[in-house]
């Protein structure tokens, strides 16, 4: 956009664009994502179970930050990320494939919890939404 090559972007970013030039669409809570039968998920889930859980960090390397969600740098900082992978399709399929979760979007866990045997779980603190936004 900075470079006049493409006049429109939506997703959720880092910094919010200039007045006028942002244009929040929607918001979307985080909810904890594991395979179906998960040991861990199937009881509720505690505060202290939450950090013992192996987790799948998204992260593209096109975001300048390195950050793409949140909480990415307090698991990593507790050594408790297992897998680093580009998007949040290839964290459903490593966590429907084994013991790691993945924090998501709802919207977007909901959509394959079905498609890959996945199950949702609330995070046991308050994390803050996911906002998608227009940005021209």
């Amino acid at each position: 956009m900075q470079r006049g090559q493409i006049d429109l972007a939506i997703g959720g970013f880092d910094q919010p664009a200039a007045p006028g030039d942002h244009e929040p669409l929607f918001c979307d809570d985080y909810v904890l994502v594991g395979r179906r039968g998960h040991p861990r998920l199937d009881a509720p889930l505690t505060l202290d179970a939450f950090w013992t859980l192996a987790f799948v960090a998204v992260c593209r390397a096109s975001v300048p930050s390195g950050r793409a969600y949140p909480l990415n740098a307090a698991l990593n900082n507790r050594g408790l990320v297992s897998a680093v992978v580009p998007d949040h399709l290839t964290a459903f399929i490593v966590a429907s494939t084994t013991a790691a979760v993945v924090i998501a979007p709802t919207r977007l866990a909901e959509y394959y919890t079905c498609r890959l045997d996945l199950c949702c779980r609330r995070i046991p603190f308050a994390v803050p939404p996911l906002v998608i936004a227009a940005v021209r």
